[in-house]
């Protein structure tokens, strides 16, 4: 005999109790509560408790359940269990619709619709895992190895049992653990394993023993009875089947008491009691007829043809006999439609697997796809990058050489100019110079002492300026190769242009140009006195070449908080205002000769100029033809540190 249902019973019923005791509106499943339970409720009662308008929703399905599982009429049972899936469903309750699913493939079982149960079994143990309800999921596996087991399939039904077994252990769920020895000795009873049967009920019964649960106590031993039967034991057989069936009657288990009362007719049977067994034997077709169970109304009637049979009753046996067949015949055409049925289940598996697996194939392509495109994408964003920096960086080459190259014109042009004062301008005063000493050498010879004067006059004009030139070409040099130290420190400006005042005021003497110094003995800066000197020598050089004789240089000075301005003027010739845009720039075809036709090439004013620069200063130029020129030298009082 197998627990049909037993852990749904004690699930469902556990918490009705629970209800009844604390009278608070709770649902849920707590295998303890299992051992409160004694008696079957009275189904009006509970049908009646759904009129109430005053019970909540958990109660309501916690009820609805009840009638369901406890309901003789197979029909009211799906009833029910439709309801309570209906109402889980509006409670958005997972473990509720694994509840009713359960209820639902009872029906199916018990009608023997074996693939509409596993399906249902299914359904319920999905639910269940949604709503985090791993006993439920244990239930659910327990029986579908029953349903497994009804279709034949014993070895994955075996399997199945004894890992819910070790499952069962981690809860510490007696009565689970029971139930399942119950349903796995009754698989081993059917392979005719009776020893391995034995085993599993004896075990199952300690453990109901334990709880002190009547129905699993009864179960357990109307199963060792019918073992004891097959094996011949019939004395210990029936005294087993009579101890079950006197449990079960009061509690109105139709299906259990049939199967038993079949095995105590079997028994009757062999000992030659016949009349016994005729009438035990049509208790349990009784009771199968009222509750529709048709492999029960096959046995019993099986068992009554034989027994008709043995006491010559051979009408009766006949009658028996076509029942049988009748049945019999019903359950093989149910099989063979739950083989046919089993067949399209197994075929739509296979069809839904290879479209998974096609499915799948898609999918790994197109990730496959999709991979190959990203890395494609990556790969093309990479070389984007690198053919832009490449760009930017050839760009970068490209601004550096044409610069270098403007440099390197400039460069050119500079040694072209440089080469060009050397080969020029210093070799014609060179010759100048050579021609009048040899000027100078007849003069002596012939003794003509009174023109020596002139000559001596234009040596000295002649050495001047090879000397102004020489100084301003190795300063020039000197700088273009960075080799002048740039070496600021504290100047008393007076003192600095008083010196070169001093020297230059032979140069203005001679031209009878006046030459002024009006600086204050108080103003002070920074300055590298070696470039400052050679700024105010270039300026009044400039100044005394174009003035006119009898004409006028003033240096003069002005200081603000941050700045001190250093101004040359003259009264000269002044400067056409097309030069002035140009006029710092180092040209060999701009310089012009000065009042008294003195020569120069505009590398004073290009050394000025850098000088001034390098001070982080600046050079303003006010002129005016005929009237003269004012250069003023704007340099700040202390020296940046970026400068020096």
């Amino acid at each position: 005999m197998i627990i049909r249902g037993a852990s749904t019973y004690e699930i469902n019923i556990g918490a009705n109790q629970f209800l009844r005791i604390c009278g608070i509106v709770f649902i849920n499943i707590i295998v303890i509560l299992q051992l409160s339970r004694s008696q079957t409720p009275n189904i009006d009662s509970l049908k009646k408790t759904l009129t109430y308008n005053v019970t909540s929703d958990s109660f309501q399905f916690n009820t609805l359940i009840d009638i369901g599982f406890y309901s003789k009429d197979p029909k009211e049972r799906l009833i029910y269990s439709k309801k309570a899936f209906h109402l889980a469903t509006e409670n958005k309750k997972s473990s509720w619709k694994g509840s009713a699913k359960f209820l639902e493939s009872n029906f199916y079982t018990h009608t023997g619709n074996l693939t509409a149960a596993i399906e249902t079994l299914k359904e319920a143990e999905s639910y269940y895992i949604n709503g985090n309800n791993s006993k439920g999921v244990l239930t659910c596996k327990v029986k579908l190895a029953e349903v497994y087991k009804k279709n034949e399939e014993y070895n994955f039904a075996e399997k199945t049992y004894l890992e819910s077994i070790e499952t069962s252990k981690i809860f510490k769920d007696t009565s689970l653990i029971a139930a399942i020895y119950l349903n796995l000795g009754e698989l081993y009873r059917k392979c005719q394993l009776y020893d391995k049967a034995l085993f599993c009920f004896f075990t199952s019964k300690s453990l109901y023993l334990s709880l002190e649960y009547d129905y699993g106590i009864a179960y357990a031993k109307g199963n060792i009875g019918l073992v004891n039967v097959a094996q011949d034991n019939l004395f210990k057989g029936s005294v087993q089947l009579k101890e079950a069936i006197s449990i079960l009657n009061p509690l109105s288990d139709n299906y259990s008491v049939s199967v038993y009362q079949e095995g105590l007719a079997h028994v009757y049977q062999k000992q030659g009691n016949y009349r016994a067994a005729e009438e035990m034997a049509n208790s349990s077709l009784a009771l199968a007829t009222e509750d529709g169970l048709i492999e029960q109304i096959r046995d019993a009637n099986f068992r009554l043809s034989e027994i008709y049979y043995q006491s010559q009753q051979y009408r009766k046996a006949y009658e028996a006999q076509a029942q049988y067949v009748t049945y019999k015949d019903s359950l093989i055409n149910e099989k063979n439609i739950r083989e046919i049925e089993n067949l399209r289940r197994q075929y739509e598996v296979a069809q839904k697997q290879a479209e998974v697996d096609e499915l799948t194939k898609k999918q790994r392509y197109y990730t496959a796809m999709g991979i190959a495109l990203v890395i494609i994408v990556f790969l093309l964003a990479v070389m984007a990058l690198i053919l832009y920096r490449y760009n930017r960086r050839k760009k970068r080459v490209n601004q550096q050489l044409q610069s270098q190259q403007k440099e390197l014109e400039q460069l050119n042009q500079t040694k072209d100019h440089f080469f060009s004062i050397i080969s020029h301008d210093l070799r014609s005063p060179i010759a100048t110079f050579q021609s009048i000493m040899e000027v100078f050498d007849s003069m002596v010879e012939n003794r003509k002492f009174d023109d020596l004067k002139h000559v001596s006059l234009n040596m000295k004009q002649s050495s001047n300026y090879i000397m102004e030139l020489v100084e301003n070409l190795f300063s020039w040099g000197m700088n273009q190769k960075g080799a002048i130290p740039f070496q600021p420190e504290p100047l008393m400006l007076q003192a600095c242009v008083g010196g070169v005042v001093d020297v230059l005021g032979v140069i203005a003497q001679n031209k009878s140009v006046a030459l002024k110094c009006d600086i204050h003995s108080s103003i002070q800066l920074e300055a590298d006195e070696q470039m400052l000197q050679a700024i105010i020598r270039n300026l009044i050089n400039n100044a005394l070449k174009f003035t006119h004789t009898g004409g006028r240089v003033t240096i003069s000075a002005n200081e603000s908080k941050e700045k001190v301005s250093i101004s040359v003027a003259d009264t000269g010739v002044g400067i056409h205002p097309d030069h002035l845009p140009t006029l710092f720039e180092l040209d060999a075809h701009k310089s012009t000769p000065g009042t008294d036709n003195e020569k120069g090439v505009g590398l004073g004013l290009q050394l000025v100029h850098e000088f001034v620069e390098k001070h982080d200063g600046k050079i303003e130029v006010k002129s005016k033809l005929g009237k003269g020129t004012e250069m003023v030298i704007i340099l700040p009082k202390k020296i940046s540190k970026q400068c020096q």
